[in-house]
């Protein structure tokens, strides 16, 4: 069975709202040398990303500003393109 949008809505910010938690008080340096923060970021931008592919394009629409192929698109590079992916790059978001 499918998961309606207001579940999909509710994973986005349970996943943004996890990843902020546990990277509010880490520097830089601490987030890129410790493995599970890392993966904790990871994992949250791909809850972000899968649910956001889930979000009907008329609902999308209203929120222009928002880069729906982009969040859509990290999943994927973090899903297959892994060992592309570095975390230096983490420090520009």
């Amino acid at each position: 069975m499918s998961r309606s949008v207001l579940l999909r809505l509710n994973d986005i910010l349970r996943a943004i709202d996890g990843a902020t938690a546990t990277t509010a008080a880490v520097d830089f340096e601490t987030f890129r040398s410790t493995y599970h923060i890392v993966r904790t970021a990871e994992r949250s931008i791909e809850i972000v990303s899968e649910a956001a592919r889930h979000i009907p394009n008329d609902l999308k629409s209203n929120y222009p500003n928002i880069p729906w192929r982009e969040i859509a698109g990290i999943g994927n590079i973090l899903r297959h393109d892994y060992d592309r992916v570095e975390i230096a790059s983490f420090g520009r978001l």
